[in-house]
C-alpha cells in the first residue's frame, strides 16, 4: 500500500496557497511517528519547499511511518526544535477531526459553513475523517481562534483536543498505519483522501461568522430556576440560539419575553430565564434593565386581532379600477435624479440611514455634519456651497452636552457663532418626553406628531432633519415589522416636506470582537429597505492602527457604504476621520470630530528615489531579487534599504509593499521568472523595467 503523491501535494499546497498574505516569511512542520511508537521525527519546509515535503513524507510513509503537518504556519525563527504554540504566526483554517461515528454524522448534517476541504481517514471500523472551514482573512488573535476551536469541538462533538494551534493534522493521500491497540479494534492500514472540490463552491467564510455560527449551535440550554414552561417550541428555542449568537439579540429576547408573559410567569422567573442570555462585554445587571422594559412592554391582553372577511363577489366588483399605465413615449433627459445638499448622502426628499455600534463617533459625526450643513463652509467635505437650515435632534445628551459639542467643533474649525445662528436648531430630547414617533406593542404611528413636525419643517424652511438616534424615539419593541413602520412613515414626511431626512441608528447586540454590517442595525434590513442611501461607520481595529502606524486606533473610524463595509483599509471608498479632544471657551474638553487621511505610500517619495530604487534592482540582475514576501531575498527589502525605511515596523512593510506592486505595475520594475537551482522549479523575481521615472 503506497501514498498518493498528488493528494500528499494538494494538501500542502492548499494549506500554503495563502501564506503570502503574512508579514514574514513562513514555515511548516511535518512530523513522522513509526506505527508503534511514539518516538517521532521531522523535518520543516517553507511553501517554496513543497517538492521537498512531498518526497519527505512519501519516504517516511513507505517506512510505515504515519505523517502529519501543522496546519498553521510556523515562524522561520522558532522557539524550540519541534514547533510549539509558541512559533505560530496566524491561522488560514478552522478544522475538526472526527474519530467516531457520531462526530462523522454532525459535520455531514451541520446546516451551516461547510467545509472547503475534507480529508477522509478511514472507513474501518467506521467512518473517520477531517474537515477544514478556510477563512477569509489570516487570523492573528490566536486566542480568539483557539475559542472558535473549542466551540467547534463542543458543537460537532469532535476530537476535543483539536485546539492548540501547533496541531499536528494527517496528510491526505498518505497511509494511515494503526498501531497494536488500534489494530486490536478492527483499525486497517488505509491511504487519506482528501477533497477540496465539491459540486458547490465553498468560498472562505468570515472569522466572526464561523465564530457565530459554532457559539449559537454549542451554548447549552440552562435556567436558574425549575420553572415549568410547558411545551418548548422550536421558535422559542430558534429565538434562545439568536440571542446568544448576538443575532438579533434585542428581537430574539423580547420575541422570548412575549412568549414567557404569556405562559404566565412571574417577572421573577422571566428574569431568570433570560440573565444566562448576557452576551460577552454586557453584565447581567444590563440584561436585566433591558429585559425589565420589555416585561413592562408586554403586560398587556394578547388578544387575536379580528380577521378581515374576503369580499363578496358584489362588493369586489364595485371597486374602482388600479390605474396602472404602460409605458409611453417621454424625454428621458427629463426624468429627475436625486438633488443632493450634502455630499452624495443628504438628499432632498428622501430618507438616509447610518448605523454604528456605540461609541465609535456617530453622533459626533451627525452633529459635525450638521455645522458643516448649516454655514456650507465644507469642513468635512472640501467644497463650499449655500448655507442651508438643519434641525438636529438628539434624544440621548441633555442640552448642556450638546451645546459643548457644537462649542467644540465651533472652536476646531475656528467658525464664528454668526455662521451657524438661524441656521442651526440643536435640539436636546432629554426633556421632551412626548417626543417619539412610534409607540405600542403594535406599532402605532404618533400622527400627532409628524404634523408638528412637518408645520415646523415648512414654517422653519429646514431643509435637512438629522434624528439621532432613531430607536429612542420609538415606545414600541424592536421588531423588523415596527422599523420598516417608521422607516416608511418617515420617508414620507421626507417626500412631503421635501426635505433630507438622516437617521441614526444603533446596531444590535452582536458577539464582542465581531465587526458589525449593515445588516447588523436594529431591526436588520426592514428599516435599511426604506432609506435611500445607507452607510456604516466602523472602528479602526487594532491590527489597521499597527498598519497605518498610529498610538491608539480608537480615536479612528471609517465611513463605509452598505456593500464597502469589508474593504481594505486603504482603499478610497473608505473616509476616514479621527476624534480629537478640544478644549472650549469655557474650559471643557470635548470631543469633536476631523478628516483624516490613511498614511499615503507614496508621501514624501520623489522620481529620483523611484529611479534610485530602480537602479539598485538593476545592479543585482546577476541575482535578482525574490517577488515573494515570504523570501530572505525580497525585493523589498532593497526598497528598504534604498529609501530608509524600517522593513521590521508592520507600517513601514506595508507601504513597502505598495511601493513595490506600483511600480510593477507602471513598469518601473518588472517581474521575470528563473530557474531556482534547489528545486529544479522557476521562482519569481523582480528586475528592473522599461520605464525610467526621471524619463517622463
Amino acid at each position: 500500500m503506497l501514498a498518493v503523491k498528488t493528494e500528499i501535494r494538494t494538501h500542502l499546497d492548499t494549506l500554503t496557497k495563502r501564506w503570502g498574505e503574512l508579514i514574514e516569511p513562513a514555515q511548516f512542520e511535518v512530523r513522522c511517528l513509526e506505527q508503534d511508537s511514539k518516538f517521532p521525527t521531522w523535518a520543516f519546509f517553507t511553501p517554496g519547499q513543497i517538492d521537498e515535503a512531498v518526497d519527505y513524507v512519501e519516504t517516511q510513509n513507505s517506512a510505515k511511518n504515519n505523517c502529519y503537518v501543522t496546519v498553521n504556519p510556523i515562524r522561520i525563527q522558532r522557539v524550540g526544535k519541534a514547533s510549539s504554540s509558541a512559533d505560530v504566526m496566524a491561522a488560514f483554517f478552522a478544522f475538526a477531526d472526527a474519530d467516531d461515528e457520531q462526530g462523522m454524522n454532525n459535520i455531514r448534517s451541520f446546516a451551516g459553513p461547510q467545509p472547503s476541504m475534507t480529508v477522509k481517514t478511514g472507513s474501518t471500523p467506521h467512518l473517520r475523517g477531517h474537515a477544514y472551514w478556510e477563512l477569509d482573512e489570516p487570523v492573528y488573535n490566536l486566542q480568539a481562534w483557539t475559542d472558535l476551536q473549542k466551540a467547534i469541538l463542543r458543537s460537532l462533538k469532535t476530537d476535543q483536543a483539536i485546539h492548540n494551534p501547533d496541531r499536528i493534522m494527517r496528510i491526505g493521500g498518505t497511509v494511515a498505519w494503526p498501531d497494536e491497540k488500534k489494530r486490536q479494534r478492527g483499525y486497517i492500514p488505509e491511504v487519506s483522501q482528501i477533497k477540496t472540490t465539491f459540486q458547490s463552491d465553498r468560498d472562505p467564510v468570515q472569522f466572526e461568522r464561523m465564530y457565530q455560527v459554532f457559539r449559537a449551535a454549542e451554548t447549552p440550554h440552562t435556567a436558574a430556576l425549575d420553572i415549568d414552561l410547558g411545551s418548548q417550541p422550536l421558535d422559542r428555542e430558534r429565538a434562545r440560539i439568536q440571542a446568544l449568537s448576538g443575532s438579533e439579540w434585542n428581537l430574539a429576547v423580547f420575541t422570548l419575553v412575549g412568549s414567557y408573559v404569556r405562559q404566565g410567569l412571574t417577572d421573577a422567573e422571566i428574569q431568570s430565564l433570560t440573565a444566562p442570555l448576557t452576551l460577552t462585554g454586557y453584565t447581567v445587571e444590563d440584561t436585566a434593565a433591558e429585559v425589565s422594559d420589555m416585561i413592562s412592554r408586554t403586560r398587556t391582553k394578547f388578544e387575536a386581532p379580528e380577521q378581515p372577511q374576503p369580499l363578496t363577489p358584489v362588493e369586489a366588483s364595485a371597486l374602482p379600477p388600479l390605474q396602472f399605465k404602460a409605458w409611453q413615449q417621454k424625454d428621458l433627459t427629463l426624468i429627475p435624479s436625486p438633488t443632493f445638499v450634502y455630499s452624495d448622502f443628504y438628499a432632498l426628499g428622501y430618507t438616509s440611514l447610518t448605523v454604528a455600534p456605540p461609541k465609535v463617533g456617530k453622533s459626533m459625526l451627525a452633529l459635525a455634519e450638521a455645522i458643516d450643513i448649516a454655514t456650507g463652509q465644507g469642513i468635512l467635505t472640501g467644497y463650499t456651497r449655500e448655507p442651508l437650515r438643519v434641525l438636529y435632534y438628539n434624544a440621548e445628551d441633555d442640552q448642556d452636552v450638546l451645546d459643548a459639542r457644537v462649542s467644540a467643533l465651533l472652536t476646531h474649525y475656528q467658525i464664528e457663532q454668526d455662521n451657524i445662528a438661524g441656521n442651526l436648531y440643536a435640539v436636546s430630547g432629554i426633556s421632551h418626553d412626548d417626543f417619539w414617533l412610534i409607540g405600542g406593542v403594535d406599532g402605532t404611528i404618533n400622527e400627532t406628531l409628524f404634523a408638528q413636525l412637518e408645520t415646523f419643517i415648512t414654517t422653519n424652511k429646514i431643509d435637512v432633519v438629522i434624528f439621532d438616534p432613531l430607536q429612542d424615539l420609538s415606545r414600541s419593541p424592536e421588531t423588523n415589522e415596527i422599523f420598516r413602520a417608521i422607516g416608511q412613515r418617515i420617508r414620507l414626511m421626507a417626500t412631503t416636506t421635501q426635505t433630507a431626512l438622516h437617521l441614526v441608528h444603533h446596531t444590535r447586540k452582536i458577539q464582542q470582537g465581531v465587526t458589525a454590517s449593515i445588516d447588523d442595525a436594529r431591526g436588520g434590513s426592514a428599516l435599511r429597505g426604506t432609506s435611500r442611501f445607507n452607510r456604516i461607520l466602523i472602528s479602526m481595529s487594532e491590527d489597521e492602527g499597527v498598519k497605518a502606524g498610529i498610538e491608539n486606533h480608537r480615536f479612528y473610524f471609517r465611513i463605509a457604504d452598505a456593500e464597502s463595509n469589508l474593504a481594505p483599509p486603504s482603499a478610497s471608498v473608505n473616509q476616514w476621520f479621527e476624534k480629537v479632544s478640544v478644549i472650549t471657551p469655557s474650559g471643557q474638553s470635548v470631543g469633536a470630530v476631523r478628516l483624516w487621511q490613511w498614511p499615503d505610500a507614496f508621501d514624501g517619495i520623489s522620481k529620483q528615489d523611484a529611479s534610485d530604487v530602480r537602479t539598485a534592482i538593476a545592479a543585482m540582475a546577476a541575482n535578482p531579487p525574490s517577488h515573494s514576501v515570504q523570501a530572505a531575498t525580497w525585493a523589498g527589502y532593497t526598497i528598504a534599504e534604498t529609501l530608509n525605511i524600517d522593513p521590521t515596523d508592520e507600517a513601514g512593510k506595508q507601504r513597502i509593499k505598495e511601493m513595490l506592486n506600483y511600480w510593477i505595475k507602471t513598469d518601473v520594475l518588472a517581474i521575470d521568472e528563473r530557474p531556482d537551482s534547489r528545486n529544479g522549479r522557476t521562482k519569481k523575481v523582480v528586475i528592473a523595467g522599461p520605464n525610467n521615472p526621471l524619463s517622463n
